[in-house]
């Protein structure tokens, strides 16, 4: 943490990444045990297509 509020990182800054990142792994998880997958329309256009 003191590396990287040396290089100009503030402590909000620091709380919103780990927020984030915990609801990224949460919500991941949750989609996981409760079987939720993606619908074929919710793709990206430019996203590779799944075989």
């Amino acid at each position: 943490m003191t590396e990287l509020r040396a290089h100009g990182w503030s402590d909000r800054i620091l709380a919103e990444v780990v927020g984030l990142v915990s609801l990224n792994l949460l919500t991941g998880a949750f989609n996981l045990v409760a079987g939720i997958k993606p619908a074929p329309d919710d793709e990206t256009p430019d996203a590779p297509a799944r075989q």
